[in-house]
């Protein structure tokens, strides 16, 4: 090992700083997949499949009301996927980050609630739907060296 950067007993000494200096809007994706709530569930599969992403913000009336699961959705038998809307099945408690927050913030925020997905909305207009950052975003958002 070359650095004290390469350390696995001191890699938290730099990562954890690297993700307080990221902005969420430095990473969060934009535009957003969505999903209307009155969609039945096999639209929302399609969408899941299509794009290769496994959870969608659900938007009605462009406010967000809900967000959506590959998990979720498995937990329903596939026969009545057709007759089940979105909002049968959404989480509508939901938990969500802001653009200028750090990645340290949203990665906590994920953890203290078991998710792996956040909703970014706009501080002044809540339910305004900016962004999406998934747990997949944030361990891309910098590459540590192979040899950690």
């Amino acid at each position: 090992m070359d650095s004290r950067s390469h350390s696995p007993a001191h890699r938290k000494e730099y990562t954890i700083p690297l993700l307080k200096k990221i902005s969420i809007g430095e990473v969060m994706q934009k535009p957003v997949v969505t999903i209307s709530p009155e969609e039945p569930l096999s639209t929302l599969a399609d969408i899941l499949k299509a794009k290769k992403i496994d959870a969608v913000p659900v938007l009605e009336n462009r406010y967000l009301v809900g967000i959506i699961a590959n998990l979720d959705l498995v937990r329903i038998p596939e026969v009545k996927w057709q007759q089940m809307t979105v909002r049968d099945v959404m989480i509508k408690k939901l938990v969500v980050g802001y653009s200028y927050e750090s990645l340290f913030d949203a990665l906590t925020r994920m953890n203290d609630n078991n998710i792996s997905h956040l909703p970014i909305i706009q501080k002044n207009h809540p339910g305004v739907l900016v962004g999406f950052i998934t747990l997949n975003d944030i361990t891309n958002s910098y590459a540590l060296p192979s040899d950690i």
